[in-house]
């Protein structure tokens, strides 16, 4: 069974830092380990194109999720992130990398 990783991203800050983890674990992935990256987008920048901006920049794949938790307080968003990634966390046996402030 693969080992796997979700990594979770929303500003640009985190996404900065998590290109850099997520070419790593591809790295890893080519050279024969069994490992699977999922990328979670929490949408706290909800323009498409700034997201999709970067993406490509920065060289990492569209996420698998995007949670599309828009603007709000501190604690509205975090409140939605957790609501969000709970039945994708608890659902499966994931390693959890938060690439915070």
């Amino acid at each position: 069974m693969a080992t796997r990783f979700t990594l979770v991203a929303g500003a640009r800050p985190n996404f900065m830092k998590i290109a850099p983890i997520h070419d790593a674990f591809e790295a890893r992935r080519r050279d024969g380990r069994d490992i699977d990256v999922q990328l979670i987008h929490t949408g706290q920048h909800y323009s498409r194109q700034m997201s999709a901006d970067f993406f490509q920049d920065l060289g990492i794949p569209e996420p698998d999720v995007n949670l599309e938790v828009g603007s709000g307080s501190h604690a509205v968003q975090t409140a939605r992130i957790m609501e969000g990634i709970r039945a994708d966390l608890f659902g499966a046996a994931a390693r959890l990398r938060h690439c915070g402030r």
